[in-house]
């Protein structure tokens, strides 16, 4: 069993984090589905915020994908996910 979390004003939040956490400790499989770039050009750093809270939850990287701006639910539909938790209609 899987759902996906969007970022930004979601799991951004500690009161997201925190029934994220409690998921995991469930067994379920956690990702976070964001409509951010992975990278930006001269901003190592972009991605930061996003990567320190994956890592405090224990959210492995590859569990993590960046769909470079273009709609979320093109890979949620296709990737069996319970749930996605979003601030947007997706």
């Amino acid at each position: 069993m899987k759902c996906s979390f969007d970022f930004d004003s979601t799991l951004s939040l500690k009161n997201v984090q925190k029934f994220a956490k409690r998921l995991l400790k469930e067994g379920v499989e956690v990702w976070i589905v964001t409509s951010r770039a992975s990278e930006r050009p001269n901003n190592p750093d972009f991605n930061k915020d996003l990567f320190l809270v994956s890592d405090s939850l224990g959210i492995p990287r590859q569990q993590i994908h960046f769909t470079e701006h273009k709609d979320k639910h093109i890979f949620l539909k296709y990737n069996n996910f319970l749930f996605h938790l979003d601030d947007d209609v997706i």
